[in-house]
């Protein structure tokens, strides 16, 4: 039980972080493409929210290798 866990956690982290990952640049993308001159702000809303959406997949591989060890109950 503790490797499907271990399997479900560190899958759903990575698959929804890329799932993020890949709407953030599309909207970012697309703002760009509306208003070029926003360019400056939008990248740095971009770096913002890379930062934020690579933090949670850090977590979550962290929460999956905590239940592949049995530190943490599956």
């Amino acid at each position: 039980m503790e490797a499907i866990g271990f399997g479900v956690a560190a899958g759903t982290a990575v698959i929804g972080s890329g799932i993020g990952m890949g709407y953030l640049f599309g909207q970012t993308i697309a703002s760009i493409h509306r208003q070029p001159e926003a360019f400056e702000l939008s990248r740095t809303w971009l770096f913002v929210g890379i930062g934020l959406v690579e933090a949670q997949a850090l977590f979550g591989l962290a929460f999956a290798l905590l239940i592949g060890l049995g530190i943490l109950p599956a």
